[in-house]
């Protein structure tokens, strides 16, 4: 049986995969963070949510 923070964890990653701007590489590396129960750092989030960004700035 899954623990609740597994099951928030998992609705989570369903959601960010529907979202606007957000690719099923980008899921996966969040996945990856949070993997192992590690809690991920802050500045790692931002390095996935923001690699594709960069591109698209004038």
């Amino acid at each position: 049986m899954a623990s609740i923070q597994e099951e928030i964890l998992e609705e989570f990653y369903r959601r960010l995969a529907k979202a606007e701007g957000i690719t099923e590489v980008k899921v996966k590396r969040v996945r990856d963070l949070f993997s192992g129960g590690k809690k991920p750092k802050a500045p790692d989030l931002v390095r996935v949510f923001s690699e594709n960004s960069k591109e698209s700035l004038p």
